[in-house]
C-alpha cells in the first residue's frame, strides 16, 4: 500500500466525524428538551416548511446509508488487500461526504425556516424542532432523530474499523519490505515502521 494512498484513505476518514449530520452536533440535539409555548399553532401554519424540512431529512438519511454502503465496501478492499481497489475506495467515500456537505446547508436554511414559522429560537436542534412541531411532524421530526442517532453510531464504528484495519495494512506492508532490508524496532502511533540497525543478508545469486 503506497504511503500517497494510506493518506487519502485516512483524510477521507477524518472528515467523516466533521460532517454535522455524523457527528452529534445537530442531529442528536446538544440543547435540553424545553416545553414549548407555541404548541397551540394552527397545524398548517407549519406545514409548509416543516414538510420542506423533512424532504431534506430523507435526502440526508439516503446519502448517511449510501455512505454507511461505501465504507462496508471500503473495509472488504482493506480485509481482502486488495490496494489496488482503494484508491477508488476512498474517492467514493469522499464523494457521498461532499454531497452531505452540500445537503448540509439545504438542510440549516430548511429548519430555520421552520423554527421561524413554529417559534423556535434561530439554529435549532433537531431535538427542539421535533418537540415544538405539531403533530404529525413531531412523531415524524421525532423519528429522523433516531434515525440519524442509529446512522451515527454504525458509521463511526465502521470509520474507526477501517482506520484500525489501515493501519494494521500498512504495518504488514512495512514489514514486508523489512524483511527484504533493514530491520524494524517497532512502530510509530501513526503506524509507520521505525528502522533499527542496518542486518547483512545473503541472497542466492541463483534465485
Amino acid at each position: 500500500m503506497g504511503r500517497g494512498t494510506r493518506i487519502r484513505v485516512t483524510h477521507a476518514l477524518e472528515k467523516i466525524s466533521q460532517v454535522p449530520s455524523v457527528g452529534a452536533d445537530w442531529s442528536l440535539g446538544s440543547v435540553p428538551s424545553q416545553e414549548a409555548p407555541w404548541g397551540s399553532l394552527r397545524r398548517a401554519e407549519s406545514e409548509p416548511t416543516v414538510e420542506k424540512l423533512c424532504l431534506v431529512l430523507w435526502r440526508e438519511r439516503e446519502l448517511l446509508d449510501t455512505l454507511l454502503y461505501r465504507l462496508e465496501v471500503e473495509q472488504l478492499v482493506l480485509a481482502s488487500n486488495r490496494t489496488e481497489h482503494l484508491m477508488r475506495a476512498a474517492r467514493d467515500v469522499e464523494a457521498v461526504l461532499e454531497t452531505l456537505r452540500e445537503t448540509e446547508v439545504l438542510r440549516a436554511t430548511a429548519a430555520d425556516a421552520a423554527a421561524a414559522e413554529i417559534g423556535c429560537p434561530p439554529n435549532p436542534s433537531l431535538r427542539q424542532l421535533a418537540d415544538a412541531a405539531p403533530e404529525p411532524w413531531s412523531t415524524i421530526l421525532h423519528e429522523h432523530r433516531e434515525a440519524f442517532a442509529s446512522s451515527t453510531r454504525q458509521i463511526t464504528a465502521l470509520a474507526d474499523s477501517n482506520r484500525d484495519l489501515l493501519t494494521q495494512g500498512y504495518r504488514q506492508a512495512r514489514e514486508a519490505l523489512a524483511d527484504l532490508g533493514d530491520s524494524t524496532d517497532g512502530y510509530s502511533p501513526d503506524g509507520s515502521a521505525v528502522g533499527g540497525t542496518p542486518v547483512a543478508r545473503l541472497f542466492d545469486s541463483a534465485l
